[in-house]
């Protein structure tokens, strides 16, 4: 590829996706957060807090790797206004309580803070294709149950529509769903309510230096205070 097409692109696909994107409302949706990690860069957390109520890091993936801003970005952004949640990346061939165990050493939570979160997605899972459903399922169920146990809340899945259409939907009804759909307002396919909404990936925050994610809880703001505790 020639070098001005590939400038064209890395300046106009962001645009583009952005024009894709729906508007989640603030007057429906008044409870604002944003998710980061270590691609996120070095966050000044005190700036990057400004308008928002909540923030996810990702903390884990696997059963061995810890986000190398993980301590940093917990430490500085529970310093913030901000409730803080922790989340994990789950990978589908390895036992899931491995995978929490991995989370459970490098991740202390308290009532302030949100249930842990796993995320669920193809998208990252190498093997997505190759193993059966139910394997996959086996091993997220150890990993929850395991989560419970330790933490004594219900985790929450973060997931996006066709990995929840393959491995969530019509199960894991204890657990809170955090949905990702960019182009329109989640409806899931069973008739499940979700608790918080990525509507957003290519968000410019101020005191990120990289592009972030963005959420809104399904409630107001003293809802997603109370909610998990």
């Amino acid at each position: 590829m020639k070098i001005v097409g590939f400038l064209f692109l890395l300046i106009c696909f962001p645009l583009f996706l952005g024009a894709q994107q729906v508007h989640a409302s603030k007057k429906k949706y008044p409870a604002r957060g944003f998710d980061v990690s270590a691609h996120s860069g070095s966050i000044q957390w005190e700036k990057a807090s400004k308008g928002f109520h909540f923030a996810f890091v990702k903390a884990t993936e696997g059963s061995w790797y810890i986000d190398p801003k993980f301590n940093r970005n917990w430490e500085k952004g529970k310093k913030t206004k901000l409730r803080m949640g922790a989340y994990h990346f789950f990978k589908f061939h390895i036992s899931g309580v491995k995978q929490a165990e991995n989370f459970i050493e490098n991740v202390r939570l308290t009532n302030k803070d949100f249930p842990p979160v796993v995320d669920v997605e193809e998208w990252g899972n190498y093997y997505a294709k190759t193993l059966p459903t139910k394997s996959i399922k086996r091993e997220l169920k150890a990993m929850i149950v395991r989560l419970k146990k330790h933490y004594g809340r219900n985790p929450i899945i973060y997931s996006n529509i066709s990995t929840y259409n393959r491995i969530i939907k019509g199960d894991f009804k204890e657990n809170p769903i955090w949905i990702v759909a960019f182009t329109s307002q989640p409806r899931l396919s069973d008739g499940r309510k979700w608790v918080i909404w990525q509507h957003s990936h290519i968000a410019r925050i101020p005191g990120i230096p990289h592009l972030a994610d963005l959420n809104v809880f399904n409630g107001s703001v003293a809802q997603m205070k109370a909610f998990g505790r």
